[in-house]
């Protein structure tokens, strides 16, 4: 059974085909195709498609040669070969002429292939024929030119010379370097041509067996033929040589001085380091040559530099040390204690005996309770060995001479007991003569430093005075400002009504005042002070005792009214000071029982007309009394059969004087006018007499 092709076979062989590819067989096989399908020249075209089914240069598409075939099956024999000029020879000389040429693959009987020929007649005249006699006028050689012509005008006759064209070409020119034969002998630039040679490589280095003669260095070629290998650019005379196993500068020794070469050293003891002192620089290593140039002894194969040094004698590391850092110190420890003496200490890798221990530092190899870190004991033995003997296991005692357990830190003695039974273990008495006083003890409120602690007891703001709420002087325990005066009080005011107003008032008694303010002006002092009679806040001023006959004040006899036994008066400025409400009143207490009288208490104000009567008059009158203004803005009143106070008006030389007048049994009124030196102190007797104001 016949074999049948692939369908897609037959539709790629169906689809190479064009409308100028249809054979010259027009039988064309119907849809169910040949029996059998057959390429007998095996061409890939089968014989229904192929016009000559046994020449395989004979096939649709095939190229057209000239042979003589219908090569490309297109009913046309070298149509489209490619035929040469073939031109007429009829002289038969091989030179045909140019006016009768063909096309053909071959020539046809009496043409040739070369033209030119200016007279196809007679042989003697073709292209490049003789024309050697000067005197033939023919032009045998085609050229147009004739043998006795001098065209170029060089003196040369044309049959005398080479190309009567060119001036500078004759017998007589010199040959010059321009691809002609200038001389005329028949040579081209002979003896003016320079030497080339091919660089194949291009790396400007040429090949010595490739000459080449030209007039000017021509592509790809060098002026040199100094190349070992012209088809490696980066060998080359000029190349540097490196290690690569090729001799890149070509100078006939393979990676010689190559400057990657490395220096290697001579490794005698075969312990891969080197001696630095003998070394060769080459590309690979020689025998018993290293890279490592770091031995310092190359017949001692344990040493090389960065080796563990080793306790073996040797320098094993290189460091001009031998068996440093791995010896020890060992000490002769006499009395066994495992410390020895530093002194004859010796450095080795072991123990030289038994009795040599690797620590030192023994400040007596005789005794066995002393050595570095023992224990210190109270024996007068350095038994650390530390240069101090018992420190810090003796105590330090401090002699107590009040007996109350602290002793004084002045005189303390370190010793393991205590001296004596007068001395105790706790320091820092800062009394010894007072029991009271020791550290720890209750602070007091005095004013001392009852619990040694350097400050006043009780003393918050540290002025130095302890604070009055626990029975100190400190009125104001949290202003420094604020502190007892040089008599030892504390100004809780300005004056008594002022205590009184602050709630600070304890009853009738003796307070610390300072009527300028407290901590600016004057000091303060103490004052008597009536805290209940009519409300309280009374400031005694004046005393006026029974027993003087006569109160005459100064500026130098103004004396303590607090304190008073005799005539005492404050100034007038601190007088008026206190007296905020401007309210005198005077006391009487005593007289002579040879005068009528009434004892009490009276007081007045500064406005005219208004008296205020004590409730403890045994007589009660209203009347109104008469005014005269004095000193100060005070106002000074007579009451019948009453006690008068009088400031007296007076000169220059007695307006600080303050009297109180007795005047018994008067209806009239009594104001101290004019000279009060000569008229007050005339009634200023027999009378006891306070004088308080507010």
């Amino acid at each position: 059974m016949p074999r049948a092709l692939p369908l897609a076979l037959l539709l790629a062989l169906s689809a190479c085909r064009t409308k100028d590819d249809t054979p010259t067989e027009s039988a064309v096989p119907d849809d169910s195709g040949p029996d059998e399908l057959v390429d007998a020249d095996q061409d890939g075209f089968f014989d229904y498609q192929d016009c000559d089914d046994n020449d395989p240069t004979a096939y649709p598409g095939a190229p057209e040669v000239c042979d003589g075939v219908d090569n490309d099956c297109n009913g046309a024999v070298d149509d489209s070969a490619e035929a040469g000029t073939w031109y007429r020879d009829g002289d038969g000389d091989g030179w045909g002429v140019d006016a009768d040429t063909v096309e053909a693959c071959e020539a046809p009987e009496g043409y040739v292939a070369q033209g030119g020929d200016c007279d196809d007649g007679s042989t003697a005249y073709f292209p490049g024929a003789r024309e050697d006699d000067c005197a033939d006028p023919n032009d045998y050689n085609c050229d147009g030119s004739v043998g006795y012509d001098d065209v170029d005008g060089d003196g040369y006759a044309a049959c005398e010379e080479c190309d009567d064209g060119n001036p500078a070409a004759n017998p007589g020119a010199t040959e010059v370097c321009d691809e002609a034969d200038n001389d005329c002998d028949g040579d081209t630039d002979e003896g003016v041509t320079t030497t080339y040679w091919a660089d194949t490589d291009g790396d400007g280095y040429g090949d010595e067996a490739a000459p080449d003669e030209a007039c000017s260095q021509p592509t790809g070629y060098a002026a040199n033929d100094t190349d070992c290998d012209d088809g490696d650019g980066a060998v080359n005379p000029g190349a540097t040589e490196v290690c690569n196993d090729t001799d890149d500068d070509c100078d006939g020794q393979i990676d010689t001085d190559a400057v990657d070469a490395a220096t290697w050293y001579r490794d005698a003891d075969g312990d891969s380091y080197g001696d630095p002192d003998v070394s060769r620089v080459e590309c690979d290593a020689p025998t018993g040559y290293v890279a490592d140039d770091q031995d310092c002894d190359d017949l001692e194969p344990l040493a090389w530099t960065g080796a563990t040094e080793s306790c073996d004698a040797v320098d094993n590391d290189c460091d001009s040390s031998t068996d440093e850092g791995l010896t020890s110190l060992w000490y002769l420890d006499g009395d066994g204690d495992g410390y020895g003496r530093d002194s004859g200490a010796v450095d080795a890798c072991d123990a030289p005996t038994s009795s040599y221990v690797a620590s030192g530092g023994d400040c007596d190899d005789n005794d066995t309770t002393a050595y570095p870190g023992a224990s210190e004991s109270c024996d007068e033995v350095d038994n650390d060995c530390d240069s101090s003997t018992d420190e810090g296991v003796t105590a330090t005692w401090y002699l107590d001479g009040d007996g109350d357990g602290y002793g004084r830190d002045s005189g303390a003695v370190d010793a393991c007991d205590a001296p004596t039974s007068s001395y105790v273990s706790s320091g820092g008495d800062c009394d010894d003569n007072d029991t009271a006083a020791y550290p720890s003890a209750t602070p007091g409120c005095d004013g001392g430093d009852y619990d040694c602690d350097g400050l006043v007891d009780n003393d918050a703001d540290g002025d130095g005075y302890a604070d009055l709420a626990c029975g100190g002087d400190d009125c104001d325990d949290t202003d420094a400002s604020v502190y007892p005066a040089a008599s030892g009080g504390c100004p809780l005011g300005t004056d008594c009504l002022d205590i009184l107003d602050q709630g600070l008032s304890t009853g009738d008694g003796l307070y610390e005042i300072d009527p300028d303010g407290v901590s600016t002006g004057n000091a303060s002092f103490e004052a008597y002070c009536d805290m209940t009679t009519d409300g309280g806040g009374w400031t005694k001023v004046s005393v006026i005792p029974l027993t003087s006959s006569s109160c005459v004040f100064t500026s130098a006899s103004y004396g303590d009214p607090a304190i008073a036994t005799s005539c005492a008066k404050y100034s007038d400025a601190v007088i008026n000071q206190i007296a905020r409400e401007k309210i005198f009143r005077a006391d009487v207490g005593t007289y002579n029982p040879t005068y009528t009288h009434y004892s009490g208490s009276i007081r007045y104000n500064n406005t005219p007309g208004d008296v205020i009567q004590g409730a403890s008059l045994s007589a009660v009158q209203n009347i109104t009394p008469s005014y005269t203004p004095g000193y100060g803005g005070w106002a000074y009143f007579h009451q019948e059969n009453w006690y008068q106070t009088d400031r007296c008006l007076g000169t220059s030389s007695n307006t600080s004087r303050l009297s109180l007048e007795y005047i018994p049994n008067s209806g009239n009124l009594y104001a101290c006018t004019g000279n009060c030196y000569s008229q007050c102190p005339t009634y200023i007797r027999n009378v006891t007499a306070e004088v308080y104001i507010r």
